[in-house]
């Protein structure tokens, strides 16, 4: 087979996986309750379709960029119709910038590269708490606008305590699988995404002209809890999954419990629960 008829194998190839692979992501987006139930679903039934068809996956993600401009042109509109699955978030935070949808597809196809090139596409789903987390943290700023801070900090530890409670049914009631592992993760990883912006924006705005300082700080507080929960983590049996429940469960509820003490400091002196438009200006009162 000559170049130029090889070439067009490969583009035919591209084609009609990603059409399958669409077909097979727009239902999973429909069934969906809500939006951000939906962006979970989608991902999962794309890195679903993508373990099912290795080889299709490997030439999309990683082969692809040896066939030339035409076949990355055709990649361009998978992903442009993909990211309009992102369009309903624009209606949770309208001032979004336009670009993200672009910008949260460009960075899921790199990972996704970057998994399969040295995991191969049985590992992809690993990638869907990150995948659903930045996209989640993509909104969380600009809704947080118009709920304010602390109640996005609610919401976000509400949607992660649900994971841990789906992970504790199916560690319950039946045996632990790829899906009843990633699944929970993903939901704790949106409510992540949720909360991380606006609670730290909202904590640098205490006092502006500290916002270095509680930035470093708030940076040691994350590695040192991760450290302690590493150490925890490793103290506990591994040849049954009740340990691998009691330590997500346990870090998720310690994280919903703060939220509501916090919260609960700020009803109780009187203070407006903080706005994120407010936060968000913090880091530049410093710097001027």
């Amino acid at each position: 087979m000559d170049a130029p008829d090889q070439e067009e194998a490969v583009l035919a190839a591209l084609d009609s996986g990603a059409a399958q692979m669409v077909a097979s992501v727009l239902p999973a987006f429909h069934r969906a309750r809500s939006w951000p139930e939906s962006v979970r679903a989608a991902y999962e039934a794309m890195f679903a379709f993508a373990m099912e068809e290795p080889e299709y996956t490997r030439l999309g993600a990683v082969e692809m960029f040896t066939v030339g401009r035409e076949a990355l042109r055709r990649r361009d509109g998978v992903m442009e119709g993909l990211e309009a699955l992102l369009t309903p978030g624009y209606e949770l935070a309208p001032d979004t910038p336009p670009i993200a949808a672009e910008a949260i597809g460009g960075a899921i196809y790199a990972l996704i590269h970057d998994q399969v090139k040295s995991k191969g596409p049985e590992s992809l789903p690993e990638l869907i708490p990150m995948a659903t987390y930045m996209t989640g943290n993509a909104v969380a700023a600009r809704f947080a606008q118009r709920i304010g801070s602390l109640r996005l900090l609610l919401a976000g530890r509400i949607i992660a305590f649900a994971g841990a409670l789906c992970l504790a049914f199916w560690g319950g009631f039946g045996a632990l699988s790829v899906w009843a592992l990633f699944v929970p993760i993903a939901l704790a990883e949106i409510g992540d995404g949720m909360t991380q912006p606006a609670v730290m924006a909202a904590a640098l705005s205490i006092e502006p002209r500290l916002a270095g300082t509680a930035a470093g700080l708030m940076g040691f507080l994350q590695m040192t809890a991760a450290a302690l929960g590493s150490f925890v983590v490793a103290l506990l049996p591994y040849d049954n999954p009740l340990g691998l429940i009691a330590a997500f469960g346990g870090f998720v509820g310690m994280s919903l419990a703060g939220a509501l003490v916090a919260v609960g400091c700020v009803a109780r002196a009187g203070r407006p629960v903080l706005p994120a438009a407010a936060a968000t200006a913090a880091p530049a009162a410093e710097g001027n």
